[in-house]
């Protein structure tokens, strides 16, 4: 993943993992473990947010709702030392989960409760957190309700998802009739690098989620709205709000004040296209060319 420079990753413990933590034998040398490897991929440019963590309610055969809620707590701690958003999980848990936020919305940086099942009631919830935003994959869109939840998120506090390789729409899901893409599949044992995976949800299907959300909620600018979701994704990802391209995205915007230069140089950063490095050079350049 280090030589991938597209590829990031989260860390923290699923709700239905929790368990790991007493079977450990020791739960605070499990979560000091947690926070090492957390800090050694955020020195690495990789780990880009605390999770997947939260609540499952539908899952406790797994791991039991107490547990749950002691070590979902618990990840806040490991958000706020390392000023990560988080990557949230809630599963009929509407209540208690927003309550456990509530109580540590001094720690949470802000984040996505990913994969949205709930009832409008429960969206309305999560949008009371000014900096929570909402993800909505082929599980957000299965049933009628689902859409009518689905209408009342703002695009500004919205993003989508695939979750592969599982949350595919289906024929049966509610959102089916807004798809207009498609892509060739094949069973797995026939692999074909220019088909899909018979079967297997896969990133490019995430262009389908854009589909659903644009139908549903009637934008016919499909472009506009995916790169509306595409920078609620950037700029609330550490990959790309970290504390250095902040200060150096604030330096050479002092440095330069022709607003739509600015604005493609950070949309080309945010894009992960230019690395840090080469935006420290571009600094230095309009440094020499300010002094001139």
């Amino acid at each position: 993943m280090v030589s991938q420079s597209r590829l990031f990753c989260t860390v923290g413990v699923h709700p239905t993992r929790c368990n790991e933590f007493d079977e450990s034998g020791d739960p605070e040398k499990h979560f000091q473990a947690l926070l090492s490897l957390a800090k050694e991929g955020v020195e690495k440019g990789k780990v880009v947010a605390v999770g997947e963590c939260g609540l499952d309610y539908d899952r406790t055969h797994f791991c039991s709702p107490e547990i749950q809620r002691k070590y979902f707590e618990r990840q806040f701690e490991l958000a706020h030392l390392l000023k990560l958003p988080m990557f949230l999980h809630m599963r009929a848990a509407a209540g208690d989960f927003c309550d456990i936020l509530e109580q540590n919305k001094q720690r949470f940086y802000g984040g996505v409760a990913h994969s949205f099942t709930g009832t409008p009631e429960d969206r309305d919830k999560l949008l009371a957190f000014s900096n929570l935003f909402i993800g909505i994959n082929g599980c957000s869109l299965k049933t009628s309700e689902n859409l009518d939840a689905l209408k009342g998120i703002p695009v500004d506090r919205m993003m989508i998802e695939t979750d592969s390789p599982y949350c595919e729409i289906k024929n049966t899901h509610a959102g089916k009739n807004f798809i207009k893409s498609s892509w060739a599949s094949k069973k797995k044992e026939k692999y074909d690098q220019d088909c899909l995976v018979k079967g297997r949800n896969e990133p490019c299907l995430v262009r389908q989620v854009l589909e659903v959300v644009g139908g549903c909620k009637g934008v016919a600018d499909l472009n506009q709205l995916s790169r509306t979701l595409y920078y609620n994704t950037c700029s609330h990802s550490s990959c790309v709000c970290t504390p250095l391209r902040l200060q150096l995205f604030e330096q050479i915007f002092s440095l330069c004040k022709i607003a739509h230069l600015v604005t493609t140089i950070y949309l080309c950063w945010v894009n992960i296209s230019w690395n840090d490095h080469f935006v420290l050079q571009l600094l230095r350049v309009f440094q020499i060319a300010n002094n001139a």
